[in-house]
């Protein structure tokens, strides 16, 4: 899905800097995203003084429907105070908590922007797929729906059938229902006329053709007791 098609069933994702004019808490983020659920793919970048402090705002994240797709980008006071080991330690345990990513306050902007360039791809991307699951699952339960009404329609048929047919076997499909209804009710016309071919013919406001057709479709020939030219219905090659 293109970022044209993402824009049109979800927010183009952006970076969110907490604490900044558009944001200057956590409260005032997850305010502005309540009040645009297409907000839920920003990225927000937020500077902590411990790793622990992410972990608990991502955890605060992880609680509400509308905020789980925000990626957490943490900016960490004291990653440069600890030795090369301890930070990666500390960066892996943050990302296993579910923080995107862990960088001392001291980045490179030129650093985090590249490395907030390739989130946002990501994050359109989850964008694209969550507009792409809602519209499957709105398209299965119109099929659901559907099927629930083709049902009702195929036992109404059938219903309407049995005073003149008995009872019949129920289909599973309204053009089975309806298969079946050309069925008897041809059988039936056939019946009235003795096989009469031309009697049945009016009776039924077909053509020729399309009655041969139907004779064929349902295995009638032997209801059929004359055509034009005489030849018997086993005969008429319909």
């Amino acid at each position: 899905m293109n970022r044209k098609s993402v824009a049109e069933g979800m927010a183009d994702p952006t970076v969110l800097r907490v604490p900044s004019p558009q944001a200057r808490t956590v409260e005032a983020a997850l305010e502005r995203m309540h009040k645009d659920t297409g907000r839920r793919f920003d990225i927000w970048v937020m500077a902590f003084h411990r790793v622990e402090d992410a972990v608990s705002v991502r955890q605060r994240l992880d609680e509400e429907k509308e905020s789980r797709g925000v990626a957490l980008v943490a900016l960490v006071d004291n990653i440069d105070q600890l030795r090369a080991s301890e930070a990666m330690a500390m960066s892996a345990e943050a990302m296993a908590a579910g923080i995107k990513a862990v960088f001392p306050t001291s980045v490179v902007p030129t650093v985090l922007d590249r490395i907030l360039a390739i989130l946002l791809d990501r994050q359109r991307e989850l964008a694209a797929y969550a507009v792409v699951k809602r519209q499957r699952e709105a398209a299965a339960l119109l099929e659901a729906k559907l099927r629930a009404t083709e049902r009702s329609l195929a036992r109404k048929v059938y219903g309407a059938l049995t005073p003149f047919t008995g009872e019949v076997e129920a289909a599973h499909t309204l053009e089975r229902a309806l298969a079946e209804f050309e069925r008897l009710y041809i059988s039936r016309v056939l019946a009235d006329v003795e096989g009469d071919v031309d009697m049945a013919l009016k009776r039924l406001s077909i053509s020729k053709s399309s009655f041969y057709r139907y004779i064929a479709d349902h295995k009638l020939h032997h209801l059929v007791r004359r055509v034009e030219g005489g030849r018997s219905g086993n005969d008429s090659g319909a």
